[in-house]
């Protein structure tokens, strides 16, 4: 697993659910140091000298979060945990996994997150597919399946612990479909960073005039492109309206305030991003 977090959101307290063992009274111990202030490893060591059920030796933990600025991280494996086992930090995210195929699993996720570009969740998404090897969970290797199921939550500065801004799950599918890909799919429909508009030179040039406006605005696509399809976002990058088919010169009535990301999508699959501000 991958983690990180936001200074003041809750992604490390979405994530520690999972990273504590699966017992409740481990979760809120972690909640409880972080509240208090306690940096990554002062963390891992207070939950691994006070285990609910006295057994530290069977659990994983992971923390990623911000010191003053600075992001830091730290893990921990137990011993017990089932082979192949272990974990992989750096200065802003901490990677556990056990019953692994193999160590180089957890070398893919890393090296995938440290190249990826973009958000933390495009570096998240970018390290699940690191696993997406046959048997990367080694229960699954007779499915032909990296694991039984994938997800992914990313809480932001104000989501509450139950409602983060981007949660995405794929249950275990038993026909042998790839659980990450299903994720991927998922998320490159339902979620933009708004990091990306911009960076890639290839992409749709489109305009929505006016910019900012008051809600009606008119959508201006490049000659001969032909009807698009238009995925409006909010400044999360959740998905909230899909509009088929609009071609250039269609009017377009925004009615959620704020800043919203477009984005076009051509019938050869070619792609276009604009931030538009609503008044």
């Amino acid at each position: 697993m991958v983690g990180g977090r936001q200074a003041r959101s809750s992604f490390w307290i979405e994530r520690c659910e999972h990273f504590a063992g699966n017992f409740p009274k481990n979760q809120l111990n972690a909640r409880a140091r972080l509240a208090e202030g306690l940096n990554p490893p002062a963390v891992i060591n207070w939950l691994a000298a006070n285990d609910a059920q006295g057994n530290p030796t069977q659990r994983q933990y992971g923390v990623a979060t911000l010191q003053n600025g600075a992001p830091m991280a730290a893990a921990y494996t137990g011993v017990n945990c089932l082979d192949v086992k272990g974990h992989r930090v750096g200065p802003s995210y901490s990677i556990q996994g056990n019953i692994l195929l193999n160590p180089g699993i957890l070398d893919s996720m890393e090296a995938r997150f440290r190249a990826a570009g973009g958000c933390l969740a495009n570096k998240l998404m970018a390290a699940m597919q690191g696993a997406n090897v046959p048997g990367a969970d080694s229960r699954c290797l007779d499915n032909g399946t990296s694991a039984m199921f994938a997800f992914l939550k990313v809480a932001k500065p104000g989501d509450s612990a139950g409602t983060p801004s981007l949660r995405l799950f794929v249950s275990y599918d038993p026909l042998g479909i790839e659980p990450i890909d299903s994720l991927q799919a998922l998320f490159d429909a339902n979620f933009v960073c708004l990091s990306d508009v911009g960076e890639d030179a290839s992409a749709i040039p489109f305009s929505v005039v006016p910019n900012p406006s008051t809600g009606d605005t008119v959508l201006r696509l490049p000659e001969n492109l032909g009807a698009v399809r238009l995925d409006i976002f909010d400044m999360h990058g959740r998905l909230l309206q899909t509009l088929p088919a609009i071609g250039d010169g269609q009017p377009l009535s925004l009615n959620r305030r704020g800043l919203l990301l477009l984005r076009v999508v051509a019938k050869d699959g070619r792609t276009g991003l604009k931030k538009v501000v609503v008044e």
